[in-house]
């Protein structure tokens, strides 16, 4: 399979995932208003900073020093309080999607075809709908919370950092697509990594399931 097939099947089976997470609108947009606010609060804490180094330790403004650190403990604070509301309500919806999927998978499965239960066996079946399920709503849900907060965050940051020194800030976009290529190296080894454990799940509960049934007939067997 290449890449570019891997790419679009992988973007079909996201937005499949959102058409579940879009139920919760509510909850949805309020994790979307809480990103916001927490990212930022992240990129004026930068801010935030420089002023009480500049204000409160080199111009040695004592004033400066106090108004500066209660403007951090503020955004500390409401950092705080928005990254819990985001983290509560996505957790909540991730929650809420993995009974979605489990329930229409569930109807799915039992009007399957004997056929299929032939071709794979009841430790795998029961994997996707435990382990598998699981992964997949919670990246689904976490996801929507990590891009809109780290993106909106890069953005603020960057148009600081430009306003400060933009020499530092073409450095800067010098190094990004380095960046870019170690993160997309190590999304691509974390995916294989996911297939892997996904399948050795159900190779842990196919072998467990042989034991355990193999151990009940030996015991309950009339002839042992």
């Amino acid at each position: 399979m290449s890449d570019s097939h891997q790419a679009v099947s992988g973007l079909q089976l996201y937005k499949r995932l959102l058409g579940y997470s879009g139920h919760y609108k509510l909850a949805l947009f309020t994790v979307l208003i809480a990103s916001i606010v927490a990212a930022a609060s992240d990129a004026s804490f930068a801010a935030v900073v420089k002023e009480l180094v500049d204000d409160g330790f080199i111009a040695r403004n004592p004033d400066g020093a106090i108004l500066y650190t209660v403007y951090m403990l503020i955004l500390v604070s409401v950092r705080g309080l928005a990254t819990f509301i985001a983290a509560y309500l996505v957790t909540w919806v991730g929650r809420r999607v993995i009974y979605d999927i489990r329930s229409a998978l569930f109807d799915r499965v039992v009007h399957l075809p004997a056929g299929y239960y032939d071709n794979n066996s009841s430790s795998t079946i029961i994997s996707k709908l435990i382990y598998d399920i699981e992964q997949l709503a919670n990246a689904a849900t976490s996801a929507i919370f990590v891009v809109i907060r780290s993106g909106l965050t890069v953005v603020l940051v960057f148009a600081y950092m430009t306003y400060i020194s933009w020499q530092l800030t073409v450095l800067f976009l010098v190094l990004v697509p380095v960046l870019v290529y170690l993160v997309r190296i190590m999304s691509h080894r974390l995916r294989k990594a996911s297939e892997n454990i996904q399948q050795s799940i159900g190779e842990i509960t196919r072998s467990e399931e042989r034991r355990v049934g193999k151990e009940c007939r030996s015991r309950w067997s009339p002839y042992h």
